[in-house]
């Protein structure tokens, strides 16, 4: 039998179809987000999941938002990089997949899942992970599980405050981590100094010597291990994962992170900075395993 993983981001959805138990990915797809609300959204998925030919041995999916959710009713309470507010988005999907099991989670947390399961996290006994996309999401792995809060509600490190009165972040706050250290901060440098094609063209820009990008990418850095330490100065973690699409950067964005991270933490002290060793695959496997 099989197991969905469906991790939706700002831009683009991944989905997976993992075996069960053994957790094998036989299927994955990702497919850009329509932004046409969350019915169109859903129909869009289910038409790619029925595609792949496994629709016959499905038994469970599992939704990974970036966003709160209420576990109990299955409702998105707030997802600002989607637009949902008290969407119904279980029984949405229950309706399209018939009756199957339908479970949802922060995406952030599905992310540090599918790495305490079978990727850089694995063995981490106190740990933090951040996932680093259209926004910024991650929690928090404490004595070898996910921490999700007194309420309930998991962590949201990307709406940690970094700079007091800063840039306006998409949930309303001023001086985000979100509005700093995201894909679409990049993207947003990157166009006002005339490039095109979104982080990605800034990142390679800027690994091509382009003094401009290369500029853009600095101030990302910096702002990204300020972020960092600051969160390993309270918690003192084993090691700090990135994931999303800019922890696929490589030794180009991590080596620079690592340094600038060591110099911004208390006291001397070092934190290993990795990437997700599941890569974009994080989020949907472990809404999979949920």
């Amino acid at each position: 039998m099989y197991r969905v993983g469906i991790d939706i981001g700002g831009t683009n959805v991944k989905i997976g179809i993992l075996e069960a138990p053994s957790g094998e990915i036989v299927w994955k797809k990702e497919i850009s987000n329509p932004q046409k609300g969350y019915q169109h959204l859903g129909r869009a998925v289910y038409d790619e999941i029925y595609g792949s030919g496994c629709i016959e041995k499905i038994e469970a999916v599992g939704i990974a938002v970036p966003g709160e959710i209420d576990r109990d009713t299955g409702t998105v309470i707030s997802a600002f990089n989607l637009d949902f507010f008290n969407v119904p988005l279980k029984s949405e999907f229950e309706q399209l997949f018939h009756g199957i099991s339908v479970k949802l989670c922060n995406d952030g947390e599905a992310a540090i899942i599918g790495e305490l399961s079978c990727g850089a996290l694995k063995g981490k006994k106190n740990a933090i992970m951040l996932t680093i996309g259209t926004g910024v999401g991650g929690g928090i792995v404490f004595e070898g599980r996910l921490f999700r809060g007194g309420h309930g509600r998991g962590s949201e490190p990307g709406h940690i405050l970094l700079k007091y009165r800063g840039k306006k972040c998409t949930c309303g706050a001023f001086g985000c981590v979100e509005a700093y250290c995201s894909a679409k901060w990049i993207e947003e440098q990157g166009e006002k100094a005339g490039f095109e094609g979104g982080a990605k063209a800034v990142f390679e820009a800027a690994e091509n010597g382009d003094v401009k990008a290369g500029a853009i990418i600095s101030e990302f850095i910096d702002n990204l291990a300020a972020a960092i330490a600051s969160i390993a100065n309270l918690l003192d973690p084993e090691a700090v994962v990135i994931g999303g699409g800019v922890g696929c950067a490589g030794d180009f964005l991590f080596k620079p992170l690592q340094e600038a991270v060591n110099q911004k933490a208390f006291a001397g002290r070092t934190y290993e900075v990795l990437p997700s060793k599941n890569g974009n695959d994080a989020g949907f496997i472990g809404a999979a395993l949920l």
